[in-house]
C-alpha cells in the first residue's frame, strides 16, 4: 500500500485538490443561500412594518374623524316652538333640524326672523319670536338662533340691554336706574323687582343674561 501512495502520490494529491475545492464551493454556496434568506427576512419585517405603520395612520385617522363628526353639543330653543328647552345635537346639524326635534314651530312665530340654515354651536341659544313682537329686525338678529355670549345685566348698557325679548329702551332704562339706586342685581329673578318687568318677560330672556 505505501508502494502504492509512492508511486501514485501526485493523483492522490491532485484528487485531494479537488475534493478540497468542491466542499469549499459548497460551503460558499451555502453561506450565500443563507444571507439571501436572511436580508429576505429583513425585507420582509421591514415590509410588514411599514404597513403596519400605515395601517395604524388610517386606523387613527379613522378614529380622529369619527370622533370629530360624533362630537355632541347642546342648545337651547326658546320662544314660538312647541316643546322649547335645550336638546342635544351633533356638529353637522342646523337651526331647522333643533326646530324639527322640538315639535316644529308654533303657529304664532314669526318664521321671518329665523335663520333656518345656520349651523349650531355649543351652548347656542336660539329665539324663535312672536310674530306681534315690536322689535326691529336689527335687534333681533343679535339674539335670533346666534346669540352665545349672556349679557350681564349688572353692568350691561342700555343698547346691550335693549337687544333683549321684550326690554325697549324704557324698560332698559329702568333697569339702570334700579342698579344705581338699589344696587347690583344677585339673581336674574330680581329683575321682576323693575317696574313693568315680570315673571313671563324674564323667562323670556333668562337663558341670555347673567348677574355675575
Amino acid at each position: 500500500m505505501k508502494s502504492w501512495f509512492k508511486d501514485n502520490h501526485i493523483f492522490v494529491l491532485i484528487v485531494s485538490i479537488i475534493v478540497f475545492g468542491l466542499l469549499f464551493e459548497l460551503i460558499l454556496k451555502h453561506l450565500s443561500i443563507q444571507t439571501v434568506e436572511s436580508e429576505a427576512n429583513i425585507d420582509q419585517t421591514e415590509g410588514l412594518s411599514q404597513s403596519e405603520t400605515v395601517v395604524s395612520d388610517n386606523v387613527s385617522a379613522v378614529v380622529t374623524q369619527t370622533f370629530v363628526s360624533e362630537e355632541t353639543m347642546y342648545v337651547d330653543i326658546k320662544g314660538e316652538v312647541n316643546q322649547p328647552g335645550v336638546y342635544r345635537v351633533k356638529g353637522e346639524e342646523r337651526v331647522v333640524d333643533v326646530v324639527e326635534e322640538a315639535g316644529g314651530f308654533l303657529k304664532t312665530a314669526d318664521l321671518s326672523k329665523v335663520n333656518l340654515a345656520a349651523r349650531v354651536s355649543d351652548e347656542m341659544i336660539i329665539y324663535v319670536p312672536h310674530i306681534d313682537d315690536q322689535e326691529d329686525s336689527e335687534k333681533l338678529d343679535l339674539y335670533s338662533t346666534t346669540f352665545h355670549d349672556k349679557i350681564n345685566v349688572n353692568v350691561a348698557t342700555q343698547e346691550q340691554l335693549e337687544t333683549l325679548p321684550g326690554i325697549g329702551a324704557s324698560k332698559a332704562q329702568k333697569i339702570i336706574e334700579h342698579r344705581e339706586i338699589n344696587g347690583r342685581f344677585e339673581s336674574v329673578s330680581d329683575l321682576t323687582q323693575v317696574s313693568g318687568i315680570g315673571e313671563k318677560m324674564v323667562a323670556n330672556f333668562e337663558e341670555l343674561v347673567t348677574v355675575q
